[in-house]
């Protein structure tokens, strides 16, 4: 810990030599122009000489700060018991005092050097009047050449929007919040000023990006009321949001108040006086088997087999009852919650998958929706944008509009893409198609802004969920279809050359209608039979071609049909589910066939059923040979050791030769080594 003092002490030693030194050879190079006596050019390049030495101090003086701050962690960490520690607290303020000096003349420097750059552009200004002769004809052209520099109304309000555009908070906290509210109100003041419209429907959703997502979660809310009393505004959602950030730094303030803002230390009367703050870190109970939080053990959706908790229980030697890493099982005095018998967790318990049976056979409580894979289902697929929240960038993805969903979906991967965070969660018990039963899942819920064709905004609750359904085969257009988009004028919302997509969002019948136009009856019917629905993100196809083409372009039918049978795998539920069976008779194979002799143990490898055969790769082997032949003739040594290794290989059996006549019977297994 001494050794963690003294390098945490030549840090602060060092920033603060280099701070200083940085410091003085400014002030030395600033302090050497004779203003009276300079011109343009020189003028310009001291300005820029200052804002070089301003990021100079200011970035070394941060160094510094933090150097500081990790010094005196450094002494907090110390042992109350060793003798040395008053002499240690000597050392401690000495360098802290003197490291906070530092700091109060780099703040002075940094002042000087604004005053300075203050006065270089006031005096540019009071140079160019100056070429103006002092006399009352001049005056109404020294006017009017002030009016034309500054008297720019459009100039000043493009600033204006620049900066609304670029105002940014550093981080998603509170006190970050509040400044970036600020300053969002200060500009829709202004602009409101110069009689622009700043109660528009987009540049509001842009204000409402650029705060967090729990405040944008309470304005979301504050605007539902408002609208329904007609008092909604920009003005209104910076008044929410601001109330909001204030309303919680108060709640903080108070909840910091009562817990303790930390234990006060003084080390010498009449001196500065040091504050060590121990950080209130709630305990997060840890799932035993996936390691995430947000459900007990016994409720863990990843591993649901009781053998495959058993397993994890032995592999990381937790105790059977409490799932503790401290003690065993026979010293540990925990019972099972179910059965009320120790020896075993409750989230092992039989009885608890005997009840999860039962539940089973029933019928879902919350289930989201269950649609036959018989059903005519009409799937709309059309190309969006989607916001992200933290860069203000925005993506395209693909959209299927369901009405058999009773809510909206997005796959977890775009959601981690754009940086969305979990407003609320809910446990859901989810049939999708092609699945005989269906499964329960926790599923995080988030808010997703996505802009249309018309770069029109629109805000959906949308459920996290791993999987939208695999990768859509589109059908392709026949030259009638082409012919008749061409003069019709109809521009599709995925480009017609596309083949496939890979959906990311599900909107179901709550959102869905909000992006159609006229309602789903707006159709236009093609040569072929399909039908072109019109939406806000353009022309979605749909529908299947009519009986008189079956024959003739079968295979473009059948293209098309993969939006009906894509949904046998929609979502994760089956395919999640047959990797499950596959673990679990894997692991049913290894415990009946593993069996202990004196060498160690032995288990049969778990063969697939219905495998091809394997191919003998001879022809990779023959070719492969040839290449190395004719790489390894330039060098004969190495050729050389190829032939006595490939030679011990075959006197050692790992290897034999085969013949070329060689006739493989029925459950031989012949394959040639490319090397």
């Amino acid at each position: 810990m001494t050794s963690t003092l003294a390098t945490r002490q030549r840090l602060l030693t060092r920033s603060g030599n280099r701070l200083s030194a940085i410091m003085q050879e400014e002030s030395e190079t600033i302090n050497a122009y004779v203003y009276s006596s300079m011109e343009a050019a020189e003028i310009s390049a001291l300005r820029k000489r200052i804002r070089t030495a301003k990021t100079a101090i200011v970035t070394e003086a941060n160094k510094l700060e933090a150097a500081m701050e990790k010094f005196s962690e450094a002494v907090d960490r110390l042992d109350n018991k060793r003798q040395s520690l008053p002499e240690i607290i000597e050392r401690h303020e000495t360098n802290t005092t003197a490291a906070q000096t530092l700091l109060d003349h780099a703040k002075r420097a940094l002042t000087r050097l604004i005053r300075l750059q203050e006065e270089l552009e006031f005096d540019q200004e009071q140079r160019s009047l100056n070429r103006c002769e002092v006399s009352g004809s001049t005056y109404q052209l020294v006017i009017e050449q002030l009016k034309e520099k500054y008297g720019d109304k459009q100039a000043l309000i493009d600033q204006l929007l620049k900066n609304l555009h670029g105002a940014r908070a550093r981080t998603d906290s509170l006190k970050d919040q509040e400044p970036l509210c600020e300053q969002l109100h200060s500009i829709t003041s202004q602009l409101t000023l110069k009689r622009e419209h700043v109660d528009n429907v987009f540049l509001q959703m842009e204000l409402l990006a650029k705060f967090s997502v729990d405040v944008q979660g309470h304005i979301l809310r504050q605007r539902t009321q408002l609208k329904n009393e007609g008092n909604w505004s920009t003005a209104a959602l910076l008044s929410a949001a601001k109330q909001h950030i204030k309303t919680e730094l108060k709640i903080n303030r108070q909840v910091e108040h009562s817990l303790g803002s930390g234990k006060m230390e003084k080390t010498n009367a009449g001196k500065k006086e040091y504050f060590s703050k121990t950080e209130v870190v709630p305990r997060v109970a840890l799932c035993f088997y996936c390691h995430k939080s947000g459900h007990p053990a016994k409720g863990c959706d990843e591993v649901t087999s009781r053998e495959q908790r058993v397993q994890i229980k032995r592999m990381q030697n937790f105790c059977h009852n409490c799932g503790g890493k401290d003690h065993w099982a026979t010293k540990c005095k925990g019972t099972c919650r179910i059965c009320i018998q120790a020896g075993h967790h409750t989230s092992i318990c039989k009885e608890l998958f005997s009840s999860q049976k039962a539940r089973k056979a029933s019928t879902p409580r919350n289930a989201v929706f269950r649609v036959s894979n018989t059903t005519k289902v009409l799937i709309l697929a059309g190309q969006a944008r989607a916001l992200n929240p933290t860069t203000k960038a925005l993506e395209p993805v693909y959209v299927i509009l369901d009405t058999g969903a009773d809510r909206s979906f997005i796959s977890s991967s775009l959601a981690e893409r754009l940086q969305l965070k979990d407003l609320d969660s809910s446990r859901l018990s989810i049939g999708t198609f092609g699945a005989h039963k269906p499964f329960e899942r926790t599923c995080g819920i988030t808010v997703l802004h996505m802009w249309d064709a018309e770069k029109v905004p629109h805000t959906f609750t949308v459920t996290k969920i791993d999987t939208i359904t695999k990768p859509l085969t589109r059908s392709r257009l026949s030259q009638e279809d082409k012919q008749f988009l061409f003069e019709n004028d109809i521009h599709l919302s995925i480009n017609h050359t596309v083949e496939k997509i890979q959906p990311d969002i599900l909107l179901g019948c709550a959102d869905l209608f909000s992006l159609l136009k006229d309602g789903p009856g707006a159709q236009t019917t093609f040569p072929s039979g399909l039908k072109a629905i019109l939406s806000r993100l353009g022309y979605l196809i749909s529908g299947r071609s009519g009986e008189e083409l079956v024959n003739s372009e079968s295979s473009t039918w059948e293209q098309f049909c993969e939006f009906e049978k894509s949904g046998v795998k929609e979502f994760s539920g089956p395919i999640t589910e047959e990797l499950k069976q596959t673990n679990a008779e894997a692991w049913k194979a290894f415990e009946e066939t593993i069996e202990k002799k004196e060498d160690g143990y032995y288990v049969r490898l778990p063969w697939k059923k219905e495998a091809s055969g394997i191919p003998d790769n001879k022809s990779i082997a023959y070719r492969r040979l040839q290449a190395n032949l004719s790489k390894l003739r330039n060098d004969p040594n190495l050729l050389q050791q190829y032939d006595d290794t490939i030679k011990s290989q075959l006197e050692l059996g790992i290897i034999e030769e085969i013949a070329e006549d060689l006739i493989v019977q029925e459950g031989e297994v012949v394959h040639y080594l490319a090397h």
